[in-house]
């Protein structure tokens, strides 16, 4: 059950919690008398409380004539590279995010290949239209960024928040790996990358579910057969020995 003042800060933290995610972002939730008030507890404990929520992107406790405590949201890029460093420090391989972003990949296909929004259609195929029209190389800073707004595509057709933080945070922990690099500096690679994503979209523009679902796949196949079999089960961070390996 633990200590009545620790039941007593967990019930604090609880409902400023629930004040801070029913409230827009930014919105006024008191002073500090007035949560004290409110909440019924020691100066000390909604302190605590505060901490806990500032540390969770929650609240935001301001000082000086307007001062007090403000509803906040998460950064995402916060949550996403805390992710990140989390697979890190539990050693997770390539391997295993590589099949984790592909199975995320294929049920956002799925969901995409049934968006009816004329709007996400339209934006898709002026992503088409453009892509086509570049000739010849890509530099990596532009092939990448491309790269995000096709993805940025594909989630937005979607439509599933949880899908797109998840893949977010596969993606990031994918790209800190050396040998993932192959993926950006390969010229031929990311020709090869580009002509993938303008099938894949173009399937998905004539609803063609079971094709996109085969043209993910083969994505995967690409990806994998570009690494070293023994650089798929190191850790994300491959050592300096690794990496210089033949």
């Amino acid at each position: 059950m633990g200590k009545p003042a620790d039941r007593v800060r967990r019930e604090a933290t609880r409902r400023l919690r629930k004040m801070a995610l029913d409230a827009r972002e930014g919105a006024f939730l008191g002073s500090e008398a007035d949560l004290l008030e409110r909440l019924a507890v020691s100066r000390p404990t909604l302190r605590q409380a505060l901490r806990l929520l500032e540390h969770e992107q929650l609240v935001q406790v301001r000082m000086g004539p307007l001062g007090g405590c403000y509803a906040a949201r998460p950064e995402v890029g916060s949550v996403v590279r805390a992710a990140a460093t989390y697979l890190q420090a539990r050693h997770a391989t390539l391997h295993e995010m590589l099949n984790v972003s592909s199975m995320l990949t294929i049920h956002v296909i799925r969901l995409a290949a049934d968006c009816t929004d004329n709007a996400q259609r339209e934006g898709l195929q002026d992503f088409v239209s453009r892509v086509e029209a570049l000739e010849g190389a890509l530099p990596q800073d532009e092939f990448q960024a491309l790269e995000a707004e096709f993805n940025n595509h594909l989630l937005a057709m979607a439509a599933n928040r949880t899908l797109d933080l998840f893949l977010q945070v596969a993606h990031r922990v994918i790209d800190i790996n050396p040998h993932a690099q192959v993926f950006i500096e390969d010229p031929g690679i990311m020709r090869l990358r580009r002509r993938m994503w303008l099938q894949l979209a173009q399937a998905l523009l004539n609803r063609d579910k079971a094709l996109a679902l085969q043209l993910a796949e083969q994505q995967l196949d690409l990806i994998v057969g570009t690494i070293r079999p023994d650089a798929l089960d190191n850790s994300l961070v491959a050592s300096d020995s690794t990496m210089s390996a033949p």
